[in-house]
């Protein structure tokens, strides 16, 4: 039993060494802040099924968005403005069709935009968002399951630094995405925002 609570007290000094090295502090409920994207860092995926039953998954090169969390209040709020045009599915055929009038129609509706509020807690944590999202000028609904979230201080920069994982999934026929689509199945699509933000 002793020998079991050394190793525990080891592998805790380990852990707490390596975020040490990293510059990192682990950060409880605070007041209000306000935090911006690091793009970098960040991903924005897109999954949707075209004609068969297989997954297409593209990433938005560019985008940009905030957010405010008071976790102490048990509030906040996201905004996410994406570059529609910056798709990529990794076929450059395909990257087109999607810029293309029949799916996104990037030259008339150049930004993808969601914004929502922290409708749901545990603990401290925010779990779920409750917005509304903006495509090709229809804007619907859409509630994001945050999968995980945390934050630390890093010391380097004197900002804390925050993680989160969000995903959603709508149909994208309620936007006018109709092409490609034959039947329920063909319409869902997965959203996923993995994001990194500092504070400012």
């Amino acid at each position: 039993m002793a020998g079991a609570r050394f190793l525990a007290i080891r592998v805790l000094a380990a852990l707490g060494l390596a975020a040490a090295s990293l510059g990192l502090v682990a950060t409880g409920p605070a007041a209000a802040r306000d935090y911006a994207f690091d793009a970098r860092q960040s991903d924005l995926s897109f999954e949707v099924r075209y004609w068969t039953p297989i997954w297409w998954r593209g990433r938005f090169a560019r985008a940009t968005g905030s957010f405010t969390l008071d976790r102490a209040a048990r509030n906040g709020r996201l905004e996410v403005e994406i570059d529609a045009a910056s798709i990529e599915f990794g076929v450059e055929r395909f990257n087109d069709f999607a810029r293309g009038d029949q799916f996104f129609d990037t030259d008339n509706y150049p930004r993808i935009e969601y914004r929502g509020v922290v409708d749901r807690f545990d603990g401290d944590r925010p779990r779920e968002l409750s917005g509304q999202m903006t495509l090709r000028g229809v804007t619907r609904p859409l509630r994001l399951l945050i999968e995980d979230f945390d934050c630390a201080w890093q010391q380097a920069s004197g900002r804390e630094i925050c993680q989160t994982l969000a995903s959603g999934t709508f149909d994208r026929r309620d936007f006018g995405l109709k092409t490609g689509a034959p039947a329920d199945w063909a319409g869902q699509v997965r959203l996923t925002l993995r994001m990194v933000a500092f504070s400012r």
